[in-house]
């Protein structure tokens, strides 16, 4: 029989350097329970304006972080930009973190890989060699962009 009251005491007990992260200097702790109405908070960020969805992120942090979460996500969005602010991709990823954490699930599809042979599906070894790593120049305004396909 599958005992799902076990698998919720193990959670329950899970130490809290095993549910903590660090952003920013500051260390937070992910709640060992948190109820499953907090995972509701997200329902609507794909119509949601910037501000409406980082209010959700900023209730969502508090409802799966130990106290003084608030406190410290509140002083950490309030950095001013000299003062290593906190980006999107900061913010994003702390949830992405905090909801695989909680469901046991990874956010993101595993990418698919081959079982190591060095044949491809026809039977014949590979003899390809991969292309050379693409060379990114920076841009200048003195650039000239004109050759280049307008949108439309």
């Amino acid at each position: 029989m599958k005992d799902f009251d076990r698998d919720r005491a193990a959670r329950a007990v899970l130490p809290a350097k095993d549910r903590s992260f660090k952003l920013g200097g500051e260390v937070f702790i992910r709640r060992a329970v948190v109820p499953a109405w907090v995972m509701g908070i997200l329902d609507g960020l794909a119509t949601a304006t910037p501000g409406q969805t980082l209010e959700a992120i900023d209730e969502l942090i508090d409802e799966m972080c130990e106290e003084p979460a608030r406190e410290k996500w509140a002083a950490l969005r309030a950095r001013g930009r000299d003062e290593d602010p906190l980006t999107l991709g900061d913010v994003f990823a702390v949830v992405e973190w905090l909801i695989a954490e909680e469901t046991a699930i990874p956010t993101s599809a595993p990418s698919v890989s081959g079982d190591g042979s060095p044949t491809i599906a026809t039977g014949a070894a590979s003899t390809d060699v991969s292309p050379s790593p693409v060379s990114i120049q920076p841009i200048s305004p003195s650039d000239d962009f004109s050759a280049l396909p307008t949108p439309g």
